[in-house]
């Protein structure tokens, strides 16, 4: 039976490159323009351009952090968590809705009850990542700083559709990431104070892939010339 020989030299180079493909590739961009939502809506945009990736990968995982407040107006009156929303819409994709606001004659109809009188508010950063081990309003009557699933059902235990990052995975991580941002009532409290929102993407470029597969085949091919011999 013949010996299969291969060069210390590939081996090692060959585990080496088979390490680094496997690296994932982690870009972000930040929106840090801030701005005040009381009883107001608008957007935020980032942009990933093509350039920034060495091609045009595919979505592995992506998390949206936001910072903002919403704070009471004064120690006798609730935040009025109901009165926030935030959604992310990219164009192969559409809209997830991260947090829905309620009606003002029905508050318990968005992610969160207005919360309790004493509760002086949120001040903080939320970010959504769909493998987040609870939703954002896991308790409806408080905002607490962490990573979490998007709210998909209401305060009042209602579903809530198309609360869900899941579609992101697997379009192109290029493109323009649009947040709405809405405070949906102006009741005298300081609103919404928007900070900064951040996208990251993971995705793994592929030409990675394709010279992985170009040295596997010159292993290959050396292998196939010392049999021969």
């Amino acid at each position: 039976m013949r010996k299969l020989v291969v060069p210390l030299a590939v081996v090692i180079a060959f585990a080496a490159f088979a390490a680094t493909s496997r690296a994932d590739m982690v870009l972000e961009q930040t929106n840090s323009v801030g701005q005040t939502f009381n009883g107001s809506s608008g957007t935020k945009t980032v942009n990933f351009d093509p350039g920034l990736f060495p091609a045009d990968p595919s979505i592995l995982d992506i998390e949206v952090e936001i910072s903002f407040s919403k704070l009471a107006a004064s120690a006798g009156t609730s935040p009025k968590y109901n009165e926030i929303s935030f959604s992310l819409t990219k164009a192969e994709v559409g809209t997830v809705n991260f947090i829905s606001f309620g009606s003002a004659a029905f508050p318990f109809t968005g992610s969160f009850s207005p919360g309790f009188i004493g509760d002086g508010g949120f001040n903080g950063t939320l970010i959504f990542k769909q493998s987040a081990a609870t939703a954002v309003n896991s308790n409806p009557n408080l905002i607490t700083a962490g990573t979490f699933m998007p709210a998909a059902t209401n305060a009042d235990g209602s579903a809530r559709a198309n609360a869900s990052l899941a579609p992101f995975i697997g379009v192109s991580g290029s493109g323009t990431y649009t947040l709405s941002i809405g405070d949906s009532a102006n009741t005298g409290d300081p609103g919404l104070v928007f900070n900064s929102f951040t996208v990251r993407i993971t995705a793994v470029p592929e030409p990675t892939s394709l010279a992985f597969l170009g040295l596997f085949a010159t292993a290959g091919a050396f292998v196939r010339r010392r049999r021969v011999r």
